[in-house]
């Protein structure tokens, strides 16, 4: 849900030439090698693992870097994503991108840290509403504003807007609800192994 509403400002910014690659392991095809170097700008938008980068994309960057040599400069932008409440939490990972960067010659133009993640993910929830995004959409579209008009922007960080501890009870109630629904008991969601 995060990617179809950086899609939706991005188009509202008039940025229509986009293209999708997905990352499922830490190569691509030649096709979507060469259209990934196609592309001036490049939105990179991952889950935080362990405070950073997930693995394969880690690899990923590293078959880039070796394959940067003497490209035309990029503008790179990133949106990372965590399932702890605070936003803030993506800092090292949006620095990882940032040295990155860096080291290719490409430029840093700014990120976005995204805590809460998982109450984002399907905003059909009904405890989702408008007033519990706001903090998010004001702050994803200042993001996508300046990634469509190419400047780069200070990385930025936003938190659900609901109390920590009625996030961590809601979070609950749906990992539970998710349990119960591929069959688990009570008594099997409490088993230590």
């Amino acid at each position: 849900a995060i990617l179809s509403d950086v899609k939706k400002y991005l188009r509202r910014f008039h940025a229509h030439d986009m293209e999708d690659i997905h990352l499922k392991t830490f190569s691509l095809s030649e096709e979507e090698m060469k259209t990934l170097f196609a592309c001036d700008t490049w939105i990179f938008s991952f889950p935080i693992y362990a405070g950073g980068i997930p693995a394969h994309m880690l690899r990923f960057m590293i078959n880039i870097e070796e394959a940067a040599g003497g490209e035309a400069p990029r503008s790179i932008y990133a949106i990372a994503n965590g399932g702890l409440y605070e936003g803030n939490e993506a800092l090292p990972a949006l620095s990882m991108i940032r040295l990155w960067s860096e080291k290719c010659g490409y430029r840093w133009c700014g990120g976005i840290g995204i805590g809460g993640g998982p109450i984002y993910a399907d905003a059909r929830r009904a405890y989702l509403n408008i007033a519990r995004r706001r903090t998010y959409a004001r702050k994803l579209t200042a993001f996508c504003e300046a990634a469509a008009q190419g400047h780069a922007s200070l990385s930025t960080f936003c938190s659900p807007d609901m109390s920590k501890k009625r996030y961590v009870m809601r979070a609950n109630y749906h990992f539970k609800s998710v349990a119960r629904s591929n069959g688990l008991s009570p008594m099997e969601m409490g088993k230590q192994s």
